[in-house]
């Protein structure tokens, strides 16, 4: 008796577990591991699949400010919803050039921050607006070797891409809104292997992305009391690395159960720092800067995960999947997602997919590190300034949906 399932099995996971990786591991939209294109038995294969996450968290305030200028605090606990939600794309196609060589090419947007701090918590240095984007483009590659009767042994390997783009808003030690804009890009790399034996759906995988420095420039637009400054701006920020092992295997005919771990290492990203220069201003600011600090004080970061699918009928598929993570810090507490798909092939070379996800995040409290104002003039003049926001919010549910679409040719 063996265990061959159909590879649609694979996309229903894929989908059920996109949702809750969505909000996983920090600001991470995608796992590391989501290449199982790569192994699709198909010459050629394009997918597409958009998820949307519903993040439902209500963030109350301990100490808001009154105003920019004082640090009063109004009548009482403030509540808002500081964090937006989120919406995380895939386009991915997959080649296979040779029986031996298969290679894989995604765009995505692999890490997105949106904070918005309502009025009444906007202190004079604190930041008012964080919005992080990302753009990633990635290319990996599998050589096959055959280690016995119907197995193979992988080798993987590949290169990454982000382009970033930072806007932030905050207070200066003047009081004045500070609007920052800086753009940067930086190349990282992927290696991995994996083992599979496809007459019993066995894959197990493991694969480890480089952390990627990004370099930046923009400008910082700002008043320090009369004086107007549209200076450049400078800012490098690491993403960081991460590993991730997966594994898969047919339990019974048309059944598949699969988990998986990833660490990241979001400690990395302590704050994110970005200078202006004032040379420009005047003569004399030749050695002064003006620079502005976003904090974050993440901890690493873990995921787990397992599921299991089951193929229906020859068209239609569904699976299931339970995943923990483990919260960062600030806005991203331990969460708990159950997710639910189904896959059905409408026609010989299309996959519709779709899933949902329910997410248990647990309350936290915590100290929203806010910004601090450094104003430089050549070392003989210094201010040093940061404001907080003590926050807290109770445990709630999200909800996410996401969808696929895949086409072989």
């Amino acid at each position: 008796m063996t265990y061959r399932l159909s590879d649609g099995i694979c996309l229903v996971f894929a989908v059920a577990g996109s949702c809750a990786v969505a909000q996983a591991s920090g600001f991470d939209n995608t796992r590391i591991g989501d290449l199982d294109l790569l192994f699709d038995p198909a010459k050629a294969a394009m997918e597409l699949s958009f998820t949307y996450i519903d993040r439902n968290v209500d963030y109350e305030a301990a100490n808001p400010r009154e105003d920019k200028d004082t640090p009063l605090t109004v009548d009482g606990p403030s509540k808002a919803r500081a964090t937006p939600n989120v919406w995380n794309y895939n386009i991915t196609g997959k080649v296979g050039f040779t029986d031996n060589i298969d290679c894989l090419a995604r765009m995505n947007n692999p890490g997105t921050i949106e904070e918005v701090l309502p009025d009444p918590w906007q202190g004079k240095f604190s930041i008012v607006r964080t919005d992080l984007q990302t753009l990633g483009y990635d290319a990996t590659c599998s050589y096959k070797i055959p280690v016995m009767e119907g197995g193979y042994f992988r080798l993987i390997g590949g290169a990454r891409y982000i382009e970033a783009t930072i806007l932030t808003d905050k207070y200066n030690s003047f009081g004045t809104l500070a609007s920052i804009d800086v753009k940067g890009d930086g190349f990282g790399w992927r290696a991995g292997a994996a083992f599979e034996y496809p007459e019993y759906a066995i894959r197990a995988s493991i694969f480890y992305d480089s952390a990627i420095d990004l370099d930046m420039n923009g400008n910082l637009k700002t008043k320090l009391d009369t004086l107007a400054l549209d200076v450049p701006a400078t800012s490098q920020v690491t993403m960081p690395q991460g590993i991730e092992a997966r594994v898969q295997s047919g339990i019974a005919p048309g059944w598949l159960m699969f988990a998986g771990v990833k660490w990241v290492d979001w400690s990395v990203l302590k704050n994110i720092e970005i200078q202006g220069d004032l040379s420009p201003v005047h003569e004399l600011l030749a050695d002064a800067t003006i620079t502005a600090i976003r904090g974050f004080n993440f901890k690493d970061g873990w995921t787990v995960t397992g599921g299991v699918g089951h193929q229906l009928t020859d068209d239609i598929q569904i699976g299931a999947s339970v995943t923990w993570d483990q919260g960062i810090g600030t806005s991203y507490s331990d969460t708990y997602s159950f997710s639910l798909g189904g896959a059905w092939q409408f026609h010989e070379k299309i996959k519709l997919s779709l899933g949902g996800v329910a997410a248990y995040k647990t309350g936290a409290e915590n100290r929203y590190p806010g910004g601090a104002t450094i104003i430089d003039l050549g070392g003989s003049f210094v201010i040093d300034k940061q404001d907080h926001v003590d926050l807290s919010y109770d445990a709630s549910w999200n909800f996410g949906i996401g969808t696929k679409l895949k086409v072989v040719f």
